[in-house]
């Protein structure tokens, strides 16, 4: 008896959690950010880097529904953004 009134509570602990972290994700999702880098003067935005890297995608003869995962890596002090595409292609993009 004293296991099955442990695991009910467990039970409860759990379902309590679990609705607690669907709250956070729907909250997570209706947030709006917005990400900017301000260095020596200049300043650029997230959503700039990855239109500008989208638009390089399309010339090179790719769709953007093929891009699966965009990993950027911006060095401001070089003006550069560098990218990876899909794990496997890179390249860079001037960012000022």
């Amino acid at each position: 008896m004293a296991n099955r009134r442990i695991t009910k509570k467990k039970n409860k602990a759990l379902q309590k959690a679990i609705k607690i972290k669907e709250i956070g994700k729907v909250e997570e999702e209706n947030m709006k950010s917005r990400f900017f880098v301000q260095y020596q003067g200049n300043e650029f935005e997230e959503k700039e880097i990855i239109t500008k890297i989208k638009e390089v995608w399309k010339e090179e003869g790719n769709k953007v529904k093929d891009l699966k995962e965009l990993d950027i890596y911006v060095k401001p002090e070089e003006g550069k953004a560098y990218y990876t595409i899909n794990g496997e292609i890179r390249g860079s993009i001037d960012i000022f």
